[in-house]
């Protein structure tokens, strides 16, 4: 198990893991950056949209299916509160063999559906299913995500945090 991995899911047959880091943002060039396993990875695409700058605390989310690892599927930005997610990070595990292919076939159908009057009523259900059926796998790795988010925010609330040190000279203080 990668020391990354902040959750699990499974989305139909596909046994997804979510994995975070925690980090300060830097800036490589034109994008900001977060450092992974030693390595200063962009962020550049739109998980940017949360609008990390240099020094924010930030955690990033990505998901990860036996070797394979996707883009940046979300962020949380500590400093500002905003949370984003890009479909594409999550959508490239996720996805159906032949999406592509199933997408465009539900489209057409659902197009030649509606020219055809009363075939519509049995063609239009699976067009439509085919997109409701991605949505519900999106949104199951969504909310994995955001318990991951709950979770790292609990436990960065319970750690204590640096106070001043107190005052222990108890002299006389006479100015």
């Amino acid at each position: 198990m990668d020391p990354h991995t902040v959750g699990r899911v499974e989305v139909g047959l596909k046994r997804i893991e979510v994995r975070a880091v925690t980090g300060e943002i830097s800036s490589t060039g034109s994008h900001p950056s977060i450092t992974l396993r030693g390595t200063p990875l962009a962020i550049d695409n739109k998980v940017e949209a949360v609008g990390f700058k240099t020094g924010d605390r930030a955690t990033l989310f990505w998901c990860a299916r036996g070797d394979e690892e996707s883009n940046w599927a979300a962020g949380y930005n500590h400093s500002t509160g905003k949370f984003g997610v890009s479909e594409f990070g999550i959508n490239e595990l996720i996805l159906l063999p032949a999406h592509n292919f199933l997408g465009v076939v539900a489209i057409f159908g659902g197009l030649f559906s509606l020219a055809t009057g009363p075939g519509m009523i049995l063609v239009l259900p699976f067009s439509i299913g085919f997109f409701v059926y991605v949505k519900k796998r999106h949104k199951k790795v969504r909310r994995a995500i955001e318990a991951a988010l709950e979770e790292i925010k609990r436990r960065d609330s319970a750690q204590p945090t640096s106070v001043a040190e107190p005052d222990l000279d108890f002299r006389l203080k006479t100015s």
